[in-house]
């Protein structure tokens, strides 16, 4: 079963601001995406695809939701205006 990370980052200039970040186990972003998990290696060896890179924690990585969350923005953009243009 895998599990989400949560993880409270502090500013250094203020300690009352507390950023929580989440963390997504790799095969729970291989659901999301659906596909399997050489696909997602290939995907985050890939530079110009801009895939979010994982953080690695006992040999396991985990994905920043956030950066998942503005990746698939940006490809939602790139294939609006790829629609458009055809």
């Amino acid at each position: 079963m895998s599990t989400i990370v949560r993880s409270v980052i502090t500013t250094e200039m203020d300690m009352s601001d507390k950023i929580t970040k989440t963390y997504i186990p790799g095969p729970r972003v291989d659901k999301r995406y659906g596909f399997v998990s050489r696909t997602r290696n290939r995907w985050k060896n890939d530079p110009n695809l801009g895939f979010p890179q994982p953080m690695i924690i006992n040999n396991r990585e985990f994905y920043d939701e956030a950066e998942l969350d503005e990746f698939d923005r940006r490809c939602a953009r790139a294939s609006c205006s790829t629609q458009k243009a055809a």
